[in-house]
């Protein structure tokens, strides 16, 4: 078994009961038959726009709720990686072409502080810090988590991250009133 390691979790939604398909994925991955994290933050639920390719259809521009979670993971990249994917498709997500809606989308943002650059797995992910629907809700929950990635920003904080990048205070990313948990 691994020594456990700290990851984050993007969580998104644009089909279907948004709200559910975020809960269900979080209850999976922590109190599922075979839990893949503990120790678990949730983020806030925020609303953004759909990121779209040149002219896609219409009926593709929903919004989504976008969350993050961190948690222990003993599980390696790739394993986790496969359970995620196992969730997505139990929400029902199937392939409908590049950044077409999905009832859930899944993805490793940062596992430790470990670079992974794979064919089918890129941590952190290229384009990582243009995207405040990933960003904002980690650095929510995990402020004081240092970028290790060579860069301008290599050695600082989420939080000073999205400070430095203007994240979070623009018209694209609307904090929810739901719970990634139901309040019980």
């Amino acid at each position: 078994m691994m020594q456990p390691v700290r990851v984050i979790i993007g969580l998104g939604s644009n089909m279907g009961d948004r709200l559910i398909h975020l809960r269900n994925a979080v209850e999976q991955m922590e109190i599922g038959p075979v839990p893949a994290l503990s120790d678990v933050n949730y983020s806030s639920i925020y609303e953004s726009k759909a990121l779209l390719p040149n002219h896609a259809p219409k009926e593709w521009d929903m919004p989504f709720y976008n969350a993050a979670i961190s948690g222990m993971c003993s599980r390696s990249p790739t394993d986790l990686l496969q359970f995620l994917k196992q969730l997505e498709e139990r929400a029902g997500r199937s392939y409908r072409g590049v950044w077409a809606p999905r009832e859930l989308d899944l993805d490793i943002l940062l596992y430790g502080n470990e670079a992974i650059n794979q064919q089918d797995l890129t941590i952190p992910h290229k384009e990582l810090l243009r995207r405040d629907f990933a960003l904002v809700p980690m650095a929510e929950i995990e402020p004081d988590w240092l970028w290790c990635e060579p860069g301008p920003f290599h050695g600082k904080s989420l939080k000073q991250i999205c400070a430095e990048l203007g994240m979070g205070q623009g018209d694209n990313l609307t904090r929810c009133k739901h719970h990634l948990m139901s309040r019980k």
